[in-house]
């Protein structure tokens, strides 16, 4: 009892704490790339992402193109990716961060902790635009989430937009 009180309280804490104007369901892959990229463009102080995989493939090129640009124009761009599935290569990442694009790895490998290395994984996705537009769901930065493969996942994302 004690439980669900608490969840019922922090549901009310978080439906009073936060506004959305819109939200729409993305659920054809093609449609959520270009809205993903279109945020990236949109965006005029800050983006912020956390992926669980980021490929090595057009897909994943293309958003680090854009987020290259948008971070010559001043945005701040910050990009979390969990470390064991981070396949941006290496030359690429180190252009980034003299680009200002902080890229950080979530729970790198260490032998010492060894269990905590393949058991902690981050699985979310966000991508957040400006602190008034979010993308949540379940596509990571790969080409097999956008159609983009020959063999492709079936996935869904939220937008929300708002304050």
């Amino acid at each position: 009892m004690r439980h669900t009180i608490i969840l019922i309280l922090l549901f009310i804490s978080f439906i009073s704490a936060s506004y959305a104007e819109s939200v729409r369901i993305l659920d054809d892959a093609d449609e959520a790339y270009k809205v993903r990229m279109h945020l990236i463009e949109s965006a005029k102080e800050e983006i912020l992402i956390s992926y669980f995989i980021f490929a090595e493939d057009a897909t994943a090129m293309e958003v680090l193109a854009l987020l290259r640009k948008k971070a010559r124009e001043g945005v701040k761009i910050k990009v979390m990716i969990d470390a064991l599935f981070n396949d941006i290569p290496r030359d690429v990442a180190t252009n980034l961060q003299h680009e200002n694009v902080l890229i950080k790895n979530f729970n790198n490998f260490n032998i010492f902790r060894l269990g905590k290395t393949f058991k902690y994984r981050m699985h979310d996705k966000m991508f957040i635009i400006d602190q008034e537009k979010i993308i949540l769901g379940g596509r990571n930065i790969e080409d097999t989430y956008y159609g983009k493969a020959s063999k492709n996942y079936d996935d869904r994302d939220i937008y929300l937009a708002g304050e």
